[in-house]
């Protein structure tokens, strides 16, 4: 039967249900970590420092355009070069790797719903094997964000809830750049408050996930050994992996709906044969 209420995204259950699938396959958010979160990591500890401090330069020069509103402080200084291209990767990595793991743990949603084994080949499949169509439609999201951005910062925030689905989008149907991004859209259409109201419950949940996992390096002293840092660090986001399912399965429940919504029309239009089939029956039990 199709639910005739609103629909509401019940989160407490999303994230039952992503916590019991994570516990299931918590063994392959390690590999997921070190196969998509470790070389973020390790490209960040390795960028030269003269573009870390350009951008801590240019931080400094906009909270003192700020307070004094001297706009010649960003007219050409000497740093901004370098700190463009720290900018440019600290933001380029994760549009690579991000996708890739949202896309496996998607993937892992469903096996957990379907009640399928997950395995590493499943995994390599959703995600490496399809590299392409996720770095194509991440491309075609940033384009269409830059000139959202400019306009105003309420279209690039209804832009950016539409789209924000894409990755699992690619995951699940193997479709890439705007047919990704238009199954996305559909999606959250109809439901876009509750879509963001899930993504900010979801960023606020990351956030002190992210504070006690940096809080607990930091008593333990592990983040501040160099051979143990890395891995710590790419080790702690295994716990990330529950969030990502509990996106999965926001989607997958968004999908499930339109599926059944788009069927019932179609079921209502045939023409029901049950009396007719009553009807011929009496006949000829009559001419008998």
């Amino acid at each position: 039967m199709i639910p005739t209420e609103p629909y509401r995204p019940r989160v407490a259950e999303l994230l039952r249900a992503a916590m019991l699938i994570w516990r299931r396959n918590w063994k392959y958010s390690f590999f997921i970590a070190g196969l998509f979160v470790l070389p973020q990591l390790v490209i960040t500890m390795f960028i030269p420092e003269r573009y870390f401090l350009a951008m801590l330069s240019m931080q400094e020069a906009m909270f003192t355009m700020l307070e004094t509103g001297d706009m010649m402080l960003l007219v050409n200084p000497p740093y901004m070069g370098d700190a463009m291209v720290y900018s440019l990767i600290t933001l380029g990595i994760p549009i690579l790797f991000l996708p890739l793991s949202e896309g496996a743990y998607t993937y892992i949603a469903l096996q957990g719903v379907q009640n399928k084994p997950v395995t590493i080949t499943g995994i390599l499949e959703v995600s490496l094997l399809r590299f392409g169509k996720y770095f194509f439609t991440s491309m075609v999201f940033v384009l269409l964000m830059i000139p959202a951005s400019f306009l105003l910062f309420v279209p690039a925030v209804i832009l950016a809830v539409y789209c924000a689905f894409y990755s699992n989008a690619v995951s699940l149907t193997g479709r890439s750049g705007f047919g990704a991004l238009r199954i996305s859209h559909e999606a959250v259409r109809g439901r876009w408050f509750s879509a963001l109201g899930f993504l900010i419950l979801l960023a606020v949940l990351g956030y002190f996930l992210q504070t006690t996992i940096s809080i607990i390096l930091s008593i333990t002293g592990l983040g501040m050994i160099p051979v143990l840092g890395i891995p710590a660090a790419a080790a702690s986001y295994v716990f990330f992996g529950v969030l990502s399912i509990t996106q999965a399965l926001w989607f997958l429940d968004r999908l499930n709906r339109l599926t059944a919504s788009t069927a019932a029309p179609e079921s209502a239009d045939e023409p029901d044969t049950t009396e007719n089939t009553d009807a011929n029956a009496d006949t000829d039990d009559t001419a008998r």
